[in-house]
């Protein structure tokens, strides 16, 4: 993974909020964050990375998000993920929501699930999950490593960028989005 221009992504796309609630309503997404229920999820930092919270051997890292920052979140994970590499020859992105259908807002907790892959390591894949209703974030592979390195601090600057463009932007007029997106690019 090359490093990532963040300035080239948001003068490239959209980074309104737009999109972020046309796929997740408003009236779809937590008002407030629980609490992890694990004692690991309760301890995981705010915005940054404590590496030593996992065993190495679980491959494994998680943070928080603070709640105003949630669909700020979501629409970096999909410029960065969705947009960035899942238009790259060299990677394959699947993007899932669990449960699939978000049409309660209170339907147990939620997820949205990046996963992504090289085309030449698809077994080895790294998965992000964001658990909504306690706005943790999970990441887990065997290039965990490259995500603290190289994708975390691309995302917090995304965030940021988004945060503060559109902390107004909450339209919530669309439908919910039910299905799966996957994308993956041929090279030509």
């Amino acid at each position: 993974m090359a490093d990532i221009d963040v300035e080239h992504l948001i003068s490239n796309n959209d980074i309104t909020l737009t999109s972020v609630y046309c796929d997740y309503p408003v009236t779809c997404l937590p008002t407030k964050f629980n609490v992890p229920s694990g004692p690991k999820g309760k301890r995981a930092l705010t915005e940054e990375i404590d590496t030593h919270l996992y065993d190495e051997a679980a491959h494994m890292i998680a943070f928080r998000i603070p709640h105003p920052k949630l669909a700020p979140w979501i629409k970096s994970l999909s410029l960065l993920y969705y947009d960035h590499y899942g238009k790259s020859p060299e990677y394959v992105v699947s993007w899932f929501d669990d449960p699939e259908n978000w049409s309660t807002k209170n339907s147990g907790n939620k997820s949205i699930c990046v996963e992504i892959s090289t085309k030449a390591d698809v077994v080895n894949s790294l998965l992000y999950k964001i658990t909504l209703n306690t706005g943790l974030v999970q990441v887990q592979g065997n290039h965990k490593d490259t995500f603290i390195d190289k994708d975390f601090p691309v995302l917090v600057k995304l965030v940021n960028v988004i945060y503060m463009a559109t902390n107004t932007d909450k339209s919530g007029s669309c439908k919910i989005n039910t299905t799966q997106a996957s994308v993956e690019v041929k090279p030509t």
